[in-house]
């Protein structure tokens, strides 16, 4: 499904940068 497709991309990201800690976090 499309629609969950972009939310998920948008949440392997989301973990992309918080492992890197590069967020303000």
């Amino acid at each position: 499904m499309v629609i969950i497709s972009i939310p998920s991309a948008l949440v392997s990201i989301s973990q992309d940068i918080s492992s890197k800690g590069d967020g303000d976090n």
